[in-house]
């Protein structure tokens, strides 16, 4: 992934998908949230020496293993620009799209009404926050089970970059409607593409 011996000529400098570079995210990151460096080594797959000495060491990450580390980066940098029911809809979608698990499952595991499930994914308001507790309780500790795949993230957002449609996209990644919306909403919207990036 990383080579600590990585000559000028082979450096190639890692950009962000979404406008900020990586050397942005992560400060803020760390200096905002308050994530520490071992916290975020883990998740986005480099050692903590990495990020410790980011600016001498970005370029030293191999290609293939670039795209992950700024589109997690970016997941987690814009975090809060999706409201909760949002991500928690996301979730269910992956779960219901990905591991076939059928919301009447996930209902009999929260102890809500199907109907209030389904009312809740279609962006009802009239749920109780008792129910959104307990679906959102039980669909993130089923996600952490499951564990999907980040790498889903990095093709979709090279998909929205590369001009293709929903449809187009969902076929190649198999990612939900809303899942698509909101990384459009990261890719497009507030934060605008950087025509330069790689």
């Amino acid at each position: 992934m990383i080579n600590k011996d990585s000559t000028k000529n082979e450096e190639v400098e890692i950009k962000c998908h979404v406008g900020k570079s990586n050397e942005e995210m992560l400060d803020f990151l760390i200096k905002e949230y308050k994530m520490n460096v071992k916290s975020l080594s883990k998740v986005l797959g480099v050692e903590t020496w990495f990020l410790n000495n980011f600016n001498e060491n970005k370029n030293k990450i191999s290609v293939e293993d670039r795209g992950k580390f700024s589109s997690t980066l970016a997941v987690l940098y814009y975090i809060s620009e999706i409201t909760p029911d949002e991500r928690n809809r996301g979730v269910i979608d992956s779960l219901v799209s990905e591991y076939n698990i059928e919301l009447d499952t996930i209902a009999r595991m929260a102890d809500v009404k199907k109907d209030e499930l389904i009312n809740f994914m279609n962006g009802g308001i009239s749920i109780s926050d008792a129910s959104k507790y307990k679906i959102t309780t039980v669909s993130m500790f089923l996600h952490f089970i499951f564990k999907p795949s980040i790498d889903k993230w990095s093709l979709t957002i090279k998909a929205i970059k590369a001009g293709l449609d929903n449809e187009t996209i969902n076929k190649l990644v198999d990612v939900t409607y809303e899942e698509l919306e909101g990384m459009r909403k990261l890719c497009n919207g507030k934060f605008a593409r950087d025509t330069n990036e790689v």
